[in-house]
């Protein structure tokens, strides 16, 4: 069952500004947030027009307008909604309310930095059939800083290559580093609510099965890890591997039949890989042996006996090669999909 609500065109005959920043709130950390405000205003481009939109999800402890007037060099606009709604409505009341010709939907503890919404319009105007574009990722932790990893092999930028193997088998793609033409959002519907956890990666795929993709291979955009985030409580638990593989077998009738057996086989074995370093990181951090098991359990009903083997030799070579000094692995650093990071569990 999916639930992708319609996202109307903008009507009126206003002038619409080229790009909508649209930032979905919920109890945000001040510090985090105004980060995040910042980076745009510095980031955007001078000789474009581009709003930018608090869409709060009725937050008890947060005074978005009083936020807002804190940046008087700007108009920030100010949603609020009534009532809770939840993470993919709040997500698709911020595209309903975008009225750019681009749409970039960035979460409330994440931030870009500079040079990327020049590089993104770049590849959007050079081509009229791409439906989005995106740039590699600095994935950092609360001190802004980390690392960038190289998920996709291009080193100049232009129209992604391979998309199958780097949209559905694995995502390369955060939240934060991708603006998408809003007629796209307008022809394929808005986030689907049946998902908490796997819902920027459902999105992803559907626009990347019908529309090509840009690319920038810099890392101009941030993606944010804290403990607090309910990503992090859904990895503890292994919640977030359920909607994985459930996600993974949904793909496969958008694929075309000739692709879809090898680009399944891929996906199935990078997230039971996921899973084994994911349920060794549990065990590691909170010795919880249950939530550890319950990983690789998860994996296993979701795969087969000889995928789960194969991934934990692959876990286990990686192991081998950290011993000795190599970079952490991209797996074990890698989060395959993102959401607001304070949004309570439902």
């Amino acid at each position: 069952m999916t639930t992708q609500p319609r996202i109307p065109a903008v009507t009126g005959t206003d002038r619409r500004p080229w790009l909508s920043v649209m930032i979905p709130t919920w109890q945000p950390d001040l510090g985090f947030l105004r980060q995040a405000v910042e980076s745009v205003l510095a980031a955007r481009p001078t000789d474009a027009d581009v709003e930018v939109v608090l869409v709060d999800d009725a937050s008890p402890d947060f005074d978005a307008d009083a936020f807002a007037r804190g940046f008087p060099s700007v108009m920030i606009r100010v949603l609020r909604a009534a009532e809770h709604r939840g993470l993919a409505a709040n997500w698709n009341a911020c595209l309903t309310a975008a009225r750019g010709h681009f749409v970039h939907l960035l979460h409330q503890d994440d931030f870009v930095l500079p040079g990327f919404y020049a590089a993104l319009r770049r590849g959007l105007d050079a081509d009229a059939t791409v439906g989005a574009a995106y740039t590699a990722s600095l994935l950092c932790g609360a001190d802004g800083r980390g690392w960038a990893p190289r998920l996709v092999p291009m080193t100049a930028p232009g129209v992604l290559a391979d998309w199958p193997r780097h949209v559905f088998a694995r995502l390369s793609i955060q939240c934060s580093a991708i603006v998408v033409r809003r007629a796209v959002y307008e022809t394929l519907g808005g986030f689907d609510g049946a998902y908490r956890y796997a819902l920027d990666w459902d999105m992803w795929r559907r626009i990347a099965v019908r529309h090509p993709l840009w690319f920038h291979p810099d890392a101009l955009a941030a993606y944010r890890m804290h403990p607090r985030s309910e990503s992090a409580r859904q990895q503890a638990t292994g919640d977030h591997l359920v909607e994985i593989f459930r996600s993974i077998e949904r793909s496969a009738s958008w694929l075309p039949p000739a692709m879809a057996p090898r680009v399944l086989r891929a996906a199935r074995f990078h997230y039971a890989t996921y899973a084994v370093e994911s349920a060794l990181a549990v065990r590691r951090a909170t010795g919880r042996v249950a939530d550890a098991r319950r990983h690789l359990a998860i994996a296993r009903n979701a795969t087969s006996v000889g995928t789960m083997a194969a991934a934990i030799v692959t876990v286990a070579a990686r192991g081998l090669l950290r011993s000795v000094g190599d970079r952490p692995s991209q797996v074990g650093g890698e989060r395959p999909h993102q959401r607001s990071r304070n949004e309570p569990a439902e």
